[in-house]
């Protein structure tokens, strides 16, 4: 960590598409007899974004979700050394091993502090940095990296749901059941509310650069896009809800110009995460050239 100066910012400007219906749980408004079971999360309030205003009551993703979600694949799927021992594992392995049976700790977020998931997404365990810091200050993670905004329904969408459902109404509603084996009976007759198939979210990634070494954490970050699409996002991923997919994926660059005069690079747009990580090698040059990242 030591000699680290933040040398600009990447960021990801894209488009995610609900490939199925999803459901991102938030708070009843109020308890009502025969209402919904499950909300999902909406807007309290209008939000005015500049370009365009999101009403209130629609639905929007958080950037927690994002991250949680991304972060969790990473860790269960990722080999790399881990700690100052440096065993070669996987964050789950990890800290199912650390945990010695304490179930709670098991399934905490990996904290070893020098693996690429604590670089990207930070340590939250204190006791480990300064572990760290009094044997090798020079493995410290240093700041998080990445950083993921709300991702809010597109204008198109809006109006579309607007058509679709009617002023004021951005949801669906899905009777589910749970039937007995033996008699077929309803045992848990109840409501979900979702954000219907087909709607688009504008969202934004930020991935701060301090070191050559941060581009190969992006490429990993980017993998994580690639698993999201794989799996599901939100809840009731079993019952099919939650596929998505990353669309129209802008590469921006932000370094001392933009800091200084407001000036931006953009290194293009992909049509996929896939299309983006075939174009990786290249990009990486182009990012470390506006940076300046190979000069001392």
């Amino acid at each position: 960590m030591l000699g680290l100066s933040l040398k600009g910012t990447v960021v990801i400007k894209y488009r995610l598409r609900l490939k199925t219906g999803l459901h991102i749980g938030g708070a009843k408004d109020a308890f009502e007899i025969g209402g919904i079971d499950n909300p999902v999360i909406k807007l309290s309030a209008e939000l005015n974004l500049g370009d365009r205003t999101i009403p209130k009551g629609a639905p929007y993703i958080p950037g927690s979700s994002l991250k949680g979600k991304i972060r969790s694949l990473l860790e269960w799927s990722i080999r790399e050394p881990k700690g100052l021992k440096g065993e070669v594992k996987t964050s789950v392995e990890y800290m199912y091993e650390k945990a010695n049976g304490d179930r709670q700790e098991a399934g905490k977020p990996c904290d070893c502090g020098t693996c690429s998931i604590c670089k990207i997404f930070g340590v939250s365990n204190v006791k480990t940095l300064e572990t760290i810091a009094e044997k090798d200050i020079s493995k410290l993670p240093g700041p998080p990296r990445v950083e993921f905004s709300e991702a809010y329904p597109t204008e198109e969408s809006i109006n579309k749901l607007k058509q679709q459902l009617g002023e004021g109404l951005y949801t669906e509603l899905k009777m589910e059941n749970v039937l007995n084996r033996i008699t077929s009976e309803s045992m848990n007759l109840r409501t979900n509310e979702r954000v219907p198939a087909g709607v688009e979210f504008e969202g934004e990634i930020t991935f701060d650069i301090y070191s050559e070494e941060d581009l190969e954490l992006l490429s990993k970050l980017l993998q994580g896009l690639l698993q999201l699409e794989n799996t599901y996002l939100g809840g009731s991923g079993s019952r099919g809800y939650g596929r998505v997919k990353f669309t129209e994926l802008n590469i921006i660059v932000r370094g001392q110009d933009y800091w200084e005069k407001g000036q931006e690079k953009e290194l293009g747009t992909y049509n996929s995460v896939i299309e983006l990580r075939k174009a990786y090698n290249q990009l990486k040059k182009e990012i470390s050239e506006a940076l300046s990242l190979d000069k001392k």
